[in-house]
């Protein structure tokens, strides 16, 4: 009896586990309108449109994926345009399993044709203007953000940047700034940290810093308030190579 009720038990749990499965991904037509996050599952038809919005200072990350879904099969099958530039990206072109794009228009197209059935289509949105205090995830490479410092609230302002990625300062905007980088294995501690360099609002070059341990940090800090244009490159498979090499560093010396 006691086995019988823990089989029963069982098999309503797994059985609970498949229906969540299923219900995580909210059903959606082609020619439907999304605006908000979530995973929203594909029909099944020969080809499909959906067009994604995405609100102000904001950017959106789309992913494709399911169990029959792998990109190498679908190179041209899955296609995101913007409604702004027409310019067509095909997310599955450098890679393997799922697709993934990331944009900062404010909306775009996916068109998909002959997708496996039980694929799924994935929105996620993400602030592109960021605060002192803030961590930026590496989700933003390749967007351009912006930093806002006010100095009458913060003195010095300190920025959370992802690991194994190459922080760019391509501009300031306001006052002079100035900046120092550090980066270690844990928030707290950061062995290896870069000169501080004061940054112009005209005439400075862009400035960047390779953070291959597992987190860094950028401090500003200025006379008034001011506004820092940056972005996140993702590596290279070389500098990619070169960063976990670098990495056996973190925890050992500085960088003057």
């Amino acid at each position: 009896m006691v086995y019988t009720a823990v089989f029963l038990l069982a098999s309503a749990i797994s059985l609970a586990q498949a229906l969540s499965f299923y219900t995580r991904h909210q059903m959606i037509e082609c020619g439907s309108r999304i605006n908000t996050e979530g995973s929203y599952r594909l029909p099944k038809h020969e080809r499909c449109s959906i067009k994604v919005e995405v609100p102000e200072n904001t950017a959106v990350q789309i992913t494709a994926s399911g169990r029959d879904f792998k990109c190498r099969r679908h190179l041209n099958d899955l296609m995101v345009i913007s409604t702004e530039t027409k310019l067509p990206s095909f997310p599955c072109l450098d890679r393997v399993g799922a697709a993934v794009f990331t944009g900062v228009d404010k909306e775009y197209v996916i068109n998909t044709r002959d997708l496996p059935a039980g694929t799924h289509i994935g929105i996620s949105y993400y602030s592109t203007n960021f605060e002192c205090g803030d961590s930026v995830p590496f989700d933003v490479a390749g967007i351009p953000l912006t930093l806002s410092y006010k100095n009458a609230e913060n003195g010095n302002c300190v920025l959370v940047l992802p690991g194994r990625a190459r922080a760019v300062i391509d501009k300031v905007e306001g006052a002079e700034v100035c900046l120092q980088f550090s980066q270690g294995l844990r928030l707290g501690d950061f062995s290896l940290r870069s000169e501080r360099v004061c940054h112009r609002s005209e005439g400075s070059s862009p400035l960047s810093y390779d953070v291959f341990c597992s987190i860094g940090i950028l401090s500003a800090e200025s006379a008034s308030d001011a506004t820092i244009h940056f972005r996140i490159e993702a590596p290279t498979p070389e500098q990619l190579d070169s960063y976990r090499i670098e990495s056996f560093a973190c925890s050992s010396r500085f960088i003057d």
